[in-house]
């Protein structure tokens, strides 16, 4: 660990950067929570604790709120182990905060030995929609094609397809977003779906609400369409079925992984009330 002198002395955005980086450390790589790393980060936050001194903002204040929270947990004689691990990460995300960078969702997540990643079929309970396919029909983000193969896999579905235009599941951001997700995806020309998935039914404004819709017992695919343009018309007119969920505020729509995990979740829940 840099000593807190040596940070103290360097310029004071480096500083702070660099001490957020030993906090990402200390939390991943676990702490001895021994009388060592306790005095150190006690200096570290003594020296966080004289910046915040010399500015007022907003992003200042909450790091001298966060400073006196992890010091009140240090010079408890009954540490607890979870609760220093989320204050440092706290801490660290208020120091990013107060260099102008904002931590993205990957960032605030326990590191990848902490995630329970399935990759035996065998350990997993079947799914009241395993006979359930996705089809992400021109979705450009990176971010919502790894966010709906998170989604895919936890919820249990079939498979998913991907139009020639949506954004590669092996993009950066998306294999970041998607987080380890195993689930079967493929490639598919919108016009070779109907012949691979005979009964389609497209998520969609405009629709018989998804909280009415009978689930079909058959296998069938949940169309997704883009952010800005929505399913493409042909596709559409292919579809047995339209289904939208219900909306009661100001906005129309969903961003489509937060209503890829929407629609899925209602399916399973009427799934279960009706196996029940």
């Amino acid at each position: 660990m840099i000593a807190v002198r040596k940070l103290a002395q360097m310029p004071e955005s480096t500083g702070m950067r660099k001490a957020a980086r030993q906090l990402e450390s200390l939390v991943h790589s676990g702490m001895r929570y021994d009388a060592v790393d306790r005095s150190y980060l006690l200096d570290l936050i003594g020296w966080l604790a004289s910046i915040c001194q010399k500015d007022a903002n907003q992003d200042f204040r909450s790091l001298g709120w966060q400073v006196d929270r992890l010091e009140k947990v240090l010079r408890d004689d009954a540490l607890e182990e979870a609760v220093c691990r989320r204050e440092l990460d706290n801490l660290r995300a208020v120091l990013l905060a107060c260099l102008g960078m904002e931590p993205a969702e990957w960032d605030l997540l326990a590191p990848e030995q902490h995630l329970v990643v399935h990759t035996d079929s065998n350990d997993r309970q079947v799914s009241p929609i395993a006979h359930l396919a996705l089809y992400l029909d021109g979705i450009r983000s990176p971010f919502n094609v790894g966010s709906i193969l998170r989604t895919a896999d936890a919820m249990g579905v079939r498979s998913v397809y991907l139009s020639p235009d949506t954004t590669s599941p092996e993009h950066q951001r998306a294999r970041r977003s998607a987080m380890n997700a195993v689930v079967s995806w493929d490639w598919l020309s919108p016009d070779d779906l109907p012949e691979r998935e005979p009964l389609l039914v497209a998520l969609e404004t405009g629709g018989q609400s998804i909280a009415d819709y009978s689930m079909p017992a058959e296998p069938f695919c949940l169309i997704l369409g883009s952010e800005e343009l929505g399913i493409q018309p042909s596709l559409l007119n292919a579809c047995q079925g339209r289904v939208s969920l219900p909306m009661f505020g100001s906005k129309a729509s969903l961003n489509v992984g937060a209503a890829a995990a929407a629609a899925l979740q209602v399916l399973i829940a009427q799934s279960i009330r009706v196996a029940g």
